[in-house]
């Protein structure tokens, strides 16, 4: 079962009703506890424009979330079923945009103000999430959020990319090609094309394929790792760079290890889609 899980999504447990507390035993929730703390302080650094120190903080948070989560079969499956739940009820509540198929990306402290920024990269994540959760509790609601999000980004919005993902959106989802354009070396929102989300992509639309077989699903999975490898890949020295100007330019040539590890997992999955064998 996928265990990586949308920091927003852990975040709402301790926004949720108290009583969904009770569901997590001490150790989980003192994880928990001190992933939302660290997240929060990077979240402070992010707006400080602190980057590496804002980074540094949600490595840490994840590294919280990744041990909660290691922990999770220790809670009863009908509890687990519970907990999730009310997660997709909070994020349902707070963050789904129904007009769009898709979430908002933040929330302020009183939880009514949204920022005006919509992405591509939260949505991918809930996506994930979802798959998760349709694995852990056989519940069918998770699989029609994951296809609707596929649907909207990687087929609606990206037939205005030519079949590219762009990365950035304004509040009611047009591309913003300008945001931060000028801050090539942003980790966590750089500009330009990710041709490791593409491949990401290509994978999370044949997880969706395991489960529920759509006409759509195995080409467009093709078609995204295609473009990944066509855009991204570095034919002197391998690997896929990080991003790639709308021209087919590279505009950052970083060569990050999930970027890499996201094409081979999506190139093992295509391989077996397609009965190839891996």
């Amino acid at each position: 079962m996928m265990k990586r899980v949308l920091g927003a999504a852990l975040l709402a447990i301790f926004l949720a009703p108290a009583r969904a507390q009770e569901d997590l035993n001490d150790d989980i929730r003192k994880l928990l506890d001190e992933g939302v703390t660290l997240y929060k302080k990077g979240l402070d650094k992010q707006i400080l424009d602190k980057k590496d120190e804002a980074g540094e903080f949600f490595k840490q948070a994840y590294s919280k979330f990744e041990q909660a989560l290691n922990k999770i079969d220790t809670i009863p499956p009908d509890k687990r079923q519970m907990s999730s739940n009310l997660i997709y009820a909070f994020m349902e509540r707070h963050l789904w945009e129904d007009q769009h198929e898709l979430y908002a990306d933040e929330l302020g402290p009183d939880l009514a103000q949204k920022s005006p920024y919509r992405g591509q990269n939260a949505n991918m994540h809930c996506c994930e999430a979802m798959i998760a959760a349709l694995e852990a509790t056989g519940e069918p609601q998770y699989l029609n959020r994951a296809l609707r999000i596929a649907h909207r980004l990687t087929v609606v919005l990206a037939s205005r990319t030519q079949g590219l993902l762009w990365e950035h959106y304004s509040a009611d989802w047009q591309h913003d090609f300008d945001y931060n354009r000028h801050d090539l070396a942003n980790k966590l929102r750089p500009w330009g094309y990710q041709p490791g989300h593409m491949a990401e992509w290509a994978k999370l639309l044949l997880a969706i394929h395991r489960h529920e077989p759509h006409d759509w699903l195995l080409p467009r999975a093709q078609e995204l790792f295609d473009h990944a490898m066509r855009l991204g890949y570095d034919r002197e020295h391998d690997g896929l760079y990080y991003c790639v100007a709308p021209d087919g330019t590279v505009c950052n040539d970083a060569k990050y290890s999930w970027v890499q590890a996201e094409t081979i997992a999506a190139a093992a999955y295509l391989a077996d889609a397609m009965h190839q064998g891996l």
